[in-house]
């Protein structure tokens, strides 16, 4: 609706003006932090790892899981369903275990193409596309593993026994209440089932947009205590912003391309999505303002959408992307 449409435009406007205060702030600290060193020329060697957050105590209601557990994920993927079911139940982890999580499946994001190809699958008797979750765990998520199928769809194909896949489609997060529940069971299940769950990144896996839609304090509103004199949230929230930077763009399989937006521009070809190397597409945290070749088609392919006329138009009602016709579409 028009109402729905300057809306958007409005909360974009808002992040494209929070970008650009972070960019001001960042030159800020960059000029201070000059000056400093100016002043202060001595040699200090900073601490690489990460600030460990203090143990949780033993009585509190938090799940936790190890390493190993996730690393070994994969081989014992029933232990998935343990988790998300606690999730149900109201249960969260702690953030040293959020952290945990977010970090195993960053990696694992990263070391997939930008363009997954499923073509040459024949183990795969279905894959499955779902859409955007935007936070609604209990009447959403949970419902979508039911028409997923864990013993297996109408057709017989299965994610969870190896015969099918399923892709999530972006937009994860941001609205709804349980953004924090949705985004860690998808990566659960991305752990334990890495060759039959896929991840797309969509338009709210960004750095700028999931700060005034709701995702960060979804964060802050479980997390918003201060542990060893960091906050957990700003540890959390930068993992998470890592894993959004590190979700593949889009895939393929025989008859379709499935990707969060859509067509990003005339004569789109897909070697130009392969020629995104993963290194690339990590270093794009935000698409909110576009200042490369790159950024600017990742950019499109998260917010563009269709149109009945013919051709290429900026989509003024997101103020992002662009509206593409059916003959763009026909020539692809």
């Amino acid at each position: 609706s028009a109402l729905q449409a300057n809306h958007e435009r409005q909360m974009v406007k808002m992040a494209k003006l929070l970008r650009s205060l972070e960019s001001l702030v960042n030159e800020e600290e960059t000029s201070l932090k000059n000056q400093e060193r100016q002043m202060e020329p001595r040699e200090v060697k900073l601490e690489e790892s990460v600030p460990k957050f203090n143990a949780i105590s033993s009585d509190d209601d938090h799940m936790h899981i190890t390493q190993d557990e996730i690393d070994s994920m994969h081989n014992s993927p029933q232990v998935v369903w343990e988790y998300i079911d606690k999730l149900k139940k109201g249960r969260v982890f702690a953030p040293e275990d959020v952290t945990r999580i977010a970090s195993s499946a960053a990696r694992m994001l990263l070391a997939e193409p930008t363009l997954i190809d499923l073509a040459g699958r024949d183990d795969l008797r279905t894959v499955s596309v779902v859409g955007d979750l935007h936070g609604h765990f209990h009447n959403g998520f949970t419902k979508v593993l039911d028409l997923v199928g864990r013993k297996g769809d109408r057709d017989g194909g299965s994610p969870w026994d190896g015969s099918g896949a399923v892709v999530f489609n972006g937009d994860f997060v941001d609205r709804g209440e349980n953004s924090l529940e949705v985004v860690l069971a998808l990566l659960l299940l991305k752990l334990a089932y890495p060759n039959n769950v896929y991840l797309n990144r969509g338009n709210h896996e960004d750095a700028v947009i999931s700060s005034v839609y709701g995702f960060s304090e979804d964060i802050e509103s479980r997390y918003g205590s201060c542990i060893n004199g960091f906050k957990a949230v700003d540890q959390i929230w930068r993992r998470f912003v890592d894993v959004f930077a590190s979700l593949p763009l889009a895939v393929k399989t025989a008859n379709a391309l499935i990707v969060h937006g859509g067509i990003p521009k005339v004569d789109f070809d897909l070697d130009e999505l392969k020629a995104i190397t993963s290194e690339m597409r990590h270093r794009v945290k935000t698409m909110v303002e576009a200042d490369d070749e790159v950024t600017k088609l990742i950019q499109n392919l998260m917010w563009s959408d269709p149109k009945p006329s013919e051709g290429v138009s900026p989509n003024e009602d997101r103020g992002c992307g662009v509206k593409y016709g059916p003959d763009i579409i026909k020539t692809f």
